[in-house]
């Protein structure tokens, strides 16, 4: 394994690691209306009841999208070390970069569905 992907593995699992630390108090519900910590959506600032459910439900979507990409992360650097995966480096690295993104995506447009 070439430096260049230890380095984008860990990058890659550590920020999702972060973020899914940072989305616990979303989904426990114990972020406050405010303007810097949270789903900033305009829709979730109608009032305070659904700024707790659309922070909850973006939360507990980055909590288990994040398990997601820490499982398969984890599962790709096995397969790669067992050389099992044909992948080379290069493109293992762009994979571990767009991991986060059906999550990212998913945690903002997933509390929309619960707009009362």
């Amino acid at each position: 394994m070439t430096h260049d992907l230890k380095l984008s593995a860990w990058i890659g699992l550590g920020v999702t690691a972060l973020l899914m630390l940072a989305s616990l108090p979303m989904a426990l519900r114990l972020v406050p209306l405010n303007r810097h910590y949270g789903l900033r959506v305009p829709a979730a600032y109608v009032s305070e009841e659904q700024w707790l459910l659309m922070n909850q439900v973006a939360g507990i979507s980055m909590l288990i999208g994040g398990l997601l990409i820490l499982t398969a992360g984890t599962i790709l650097l096995k397969r790669r070390r067992q050389s099992r995966l044909g992948w080379d480096d290069k493109r293992l690295a762009l994979v571990f970069g767009l991991l986060p993104l059906p999550v990212t995506l998913l945690s903002i447009t997933l509390p929309y569905a619960f707009i009362s």
